[in-house]
């Protein structure tokens, strides 16, 4: 299986640990999600003697690709650990000190698809055809520190202007005889909206004689996380040192998918976000921009916001009756 983990594009900030292949970055945070895993198991493990049941950490590869989480999931993970609760961490572009929970919410699927343009006008009928299939987009990528401030405040806001939402994009590549292929991706809220989204792509690629649309997979699904675990999570974390705010998102965040939304699928849980950001010092914590930067003040606050509530979490189940084949525990998931 791939274990690709990066993106392809150029680090623009120098540091110790920068990528040493050209073209390849490591622009997602990681390592910073790696860090915050080993130390919460280094936690979780001193106290062992007082835990009764059981918290299994799993490194997932391949995030970037969508493969990982199946390949977990087909090579049986779920049923040899069977666990009541699974959650997740992700760095995010807010200052360190301010966390968010997604009470059913999250990150939008992906749909991907291609549509084959030939004849003597194929160019130009491509890039016409890119064009329109951008325009489906109902929602921008912020520019700015104020463009960037309203989309947080959008996604705070509940029924607001991203309670539906597209993301499109496209890229027109050559093909043989003159042909082009563009290859399109599809991010929309609800999930609902990709059978509507496809037809309309089919519909512009009707205005071009000959052209093929394909679809080959169905779309990849949204990550959802559970309403309850979200809402006691962020009563949770409110009472950490250091934590000094909780954000409450109830719209998705438009720009990225995450195969988490495999495991959700199986096991009740939340991803959560960890600001990571630094103005003041120039650290925009803003994955998969080229110039992404953290603060890594923000492990030590991981670790100690989610050490604290996976043990509350274990001693609420404790004291539950264990539904038949589960066992009583829970799992921290690092993509």
């Amino acid at each position: 299986m791939p274990t690709w983990d990066a993106v392809a594009d150029h680090e623009q900030v120098d540091s110790d640990f920068v990528s040493q292949v050209p073209g390849v970055a490591h622009l997602c945070g990681h390592d910073l999600h790696t860090a915050i895993g080993v130390g919460i198991a280094q936690v979780l493990a001193r106290l062992r003697h007082v835990i009764n049941s059981r918290v299994v950490f799993m490194f997932q590869p391949a995030e970037e690709m969508l493969a990982g989480a199946r390949a977990m999931i087909e090579a049986g993970v779920l049923d040899r650990l069977a666990p009541h609760e699974i959650y997740a961490l992700h760095c995010a572009p807010v200052p360190v000190g301010v966390l968010a929970v997604m009470p059913g919410v999250g990150q939008p699927g992906l749909d991907v698809g291609h549509i084959e343009v030939s004849g003597s006008n194929a160019a130009d009928s491509g890039e016409r055809l890119a064009a329109a299939i951008n325009d489906l987009s109902t929602v921008t990528q912020p520019q700015t520190p104020e463009e960037f401030a309203r989309l947080l405040n959008d996604l705070q806001t509940p029924d607001g202007p991203l309670a539906r939402f597209v993301v499109a994009g496209s890229e027109v590549t050559p093909g043989g005889d003159g042909a082009v292929r563009v290859q399109l991706w599809l991010r929309a809220w609800p999930d609902d909206r990709y059978p509507t989204l496809r037809d309309d792509v089919r519909r512009l690629a009707g205005s071009v004689e000959g052209a093929q649309v394909e679809f080959p997979q169905p779309p990849f699904p949204a990550m959802v996380c559970s309403p309850e675990l979200s809402q006691a999570a962020a009563a949770h974390l409110r009472g950490v040192a250091g934590v000094t705010a909780v954000k409450v998102l109830h719209a998705a965040f438009p720009f990225n998918g995450e195969d988490f939304a495999l495991f959700l699928r199986r096991v009740p849980g939340a991803m959560f976000y960890l600001g990571v950001a630094n103005t003041d010092a120039g650290l925009n914590g803003v994955p998969h921009a080229p110039d992404f930067a953290a603060d890594e003040e923000a492990i030590g606050l991981g670790v100690r916001a989610m050490a604290g509530l996976l043990l509350s979490r274990l001693d609420v189940l404790h004291r539950r009756p264990r539904p038949a084949g589960r066992r009583t525990g829970a799992s921290f998931h690092r993509s």
